[in-house]
């Protein structure tokens, strides 16, 4: 969980939703639900975390198992409780959100996503038009936050 860029890579393969199991220390539960959050978040993708609970010689669990939203919420949680989860997840809420909030275009210069009226070449992560441009490297001008166009030119 804490390489994130094995989360992106999965959802430039269509990822919509993670699932991960762990055995969490007590030590570091803080970090737990703060890193699956950011996973969900940045990767705008459902996550469903599962965390041990109870002791072993080495350390304690603490649990925390639940399930974050694509925009960070928590929908479900065990605290640290052993019990059986749920909530309901809708992976059109993913594409739709994906589709109003676009952070998955991934930039590979150093400019920055909120300059806005610059032309810049990216590489596309998620893309609702043409899903054949999906990997390529594009031209992309970017409008204001939620709107971009390509223009039309593949950059290898």
């Amino acid at each position: 969980m804490r390489f994130p860029e094995h989360f992106r890579k999965a959802v430039s393969l269509g990822s919509e939703a993670f699932y991960v199991g762990a055995s969490w220390p007590s030590v570091r539960d803080s970090h737990w639900e703060i890193l699956l959050k950011a996973r969900a978040v940045e990767n705008q993708a459902y996550v469903f975390g599962v965390n041990r609970i109870g002791k072993d010689p080495y350390a304690s669990y603490a649990g925390g198992s639940c399930i974050i939203s694509p925009k960070g919420e928590v929908l479900a949680s065990a605290f640290d409780k052993e019990m059986v989860i749920s909530a309901e997840v809708n992976p059109e809420e993913v594409r739709e959100w994906r589709k109003e909030f676009p952070v998955l275009v991934e930039g590979i210069s150093s400019k920055k996503n909120e300059l806005f009226g610059y032309t810049d070449t990216f590489k596309l992560i998620n893309f609702e038009g043409d899903s054949s441009l999906i990997g390529e490297i594009v031209k992309v001008k970017v409008i204001d936050a939620k709107t971009w166009s390509l223009d039309g030119e593949i950059v290898k």
